[in-house]
């Protein structure tokens, strides 16, 4: 038979788990109703931004060649 110092653990154990579970619930409603939990909403991007994209995500060494074939001066 369970005493009842272990009862109440027990009790408060089982409180503290569902305040928390009900807690974040409520914050994941939250942040979804103010558009900032889900996917990410489309952005329309100008060509001039999609080649600046494109060039800083190309390969380095692409980036080195292209360098080297500039004369300076």
């Amino acid at each position: 038979m369970a005493t009842p110092a272990r009862s109440l653990v027990l009790a408060v154990g089982i409180l503290l788990t569902t305040l928390g579970v009900c807690a974040l619930i409520g914050w994941m409603g939250l942040l979804r109703s103010q558009g900032e939990f889900g996917l990410p909403k489309a952005v329309k991007v100008t060509q001039g931004q999609v080649e600046a994209l494109r060039w800083a995500t190309r390969d380095l060494g692409e980036v080195r060649s292209k360098f080297d074939e500039v004369e300076f001066g």
